[in-house]
């Protein structure tokens, strides 16, 4: 018997193949571009919700008695001559040498600002605040991590443990004794127990002070306003230059939050808007947020 032959199946012609590579490429492009806007619109919303959660810890920290009711976390020190620098955080602040305002010691801005946030009506122990090698010059994100989150212990594989402060009445720096130990703060929920990485996230290590990241990866830039003068005054940022320059943002000549803060995120883009204006002209604003606005600054105000 012969077996009749099956017919054959021409083969896919090179236009035939090319069309069919074409029509994959293309749905694929659309899932990609898809998929990004969703993760990309993910890190605008957490990036909202680490605004909030910090807005949140610093009106606690100005209300709470446990801190001294202060009106304000500085962004750094105002200079004499006008003009902010880093807030020189030390373990040490010695006797006076002389009647320069500049001069590191207990009458300095920092020893001050200090002694109103643990001093409880007693001068702290300036020799000695609790924490042997404690000794860094903080800048804005710096200074406001430090007094929401306090001390910070690491167990040597990257994890993080923010411990707050001790309620010792001379020396607020001292670590914690136990894991149980009462402490002021921390004021932010860092999440379980507390243990977060440090070279990524929400809390970053930079230069050996961990600063507050945006859901991009770009530190938050913070402006406060201080003893009444507004935000604009008060709050330097010190960024690498691939950042660019970032100011308080305003409209109509007023600035936002003239008697509070601002946070802002650099965006997608991790560049600052440079102008601080609403409906910023300059691409690099058009993507920012601050905590408030319900919108990207380059939309202006909501």
């Amino acid at each position: 018997m012969i077996r009749p032959s099956q017919p054959q199946r021409p083969a896919m012609t090179l236009i035939e193949l090319l069309v069919v590579i074409t029509i994959i490429a293309a749905v694929a492009g659309l899932m990609i571009g898809g998929v990004m806007r969703v993760m990309g619109q993910r890190r605008v919303t957490e990036t909202a919700a680490r605004m909030a959660a910090i807005t949140n810890a610093i009106n606690t920290f100005k209300s709470s008695p446990s801190f001294g009711q202060v009106r304000y976390i500085p962004a750094g020190r105002p200079l004499p001559g006008g003009g902010w620098g880093p807030f020189r955080l030390r373990n040490e602040y010695p006797a006076p040498q002389s009647n320069d305002p500049n001069e590191l010691n207990y009458n300095c801005f920092e020893a001050q600002y200090l002694q109103q946030v643990f001093g409880g009506g007693s001068r702290l122990n300036f020799a000695n605040l609790g924490y042997p090698g404690l000794s860094g010059d903080l800048d804005a994100n710096q200074t406001l991590t430090f007094f929401l989150t306090g001390i910070l212990e690491t167990d040597g594989q990257g994890n993080a443990n923010f411990t707050g402060f001790s309620t010792h009445p001379q020396q607020p720096f001292k670590p914690r004794a136990t894991p149980s130990e009462t402490r002021r703060g921390p004021l932010l929920d860092m999440g379980g127990s507390r243990k977060y990485r440090i070279d990524n996230g929400f809390a970053r290590l930079i230069d050996g002070y961990n600063v507050f990241a945006d859901g991009f990866g770009t530190p938050f830039a913070y402006f406060t306003a201080v003893d009444g003068k507004p935000n604009r005054n008060y709050g330097g940022y010190n960024l690498p230059a691939i950042y660019g320059a970032v100011q308080p943002y305003g409209s109509g000549g007023q600035f936002e939050n003239p008697s509070g803060f601002q946070l802002i995120s650099a965006g997608k883009d991790g560049l600052f808007g440079s102008t601080g204006n609403w409906r910023a002209v300059d691409p690099a604003g058009q993507d920012d947020q601050a905590n408030f606005s319900t919108a990207l600054l380059g939309r202006g105000p909501q």
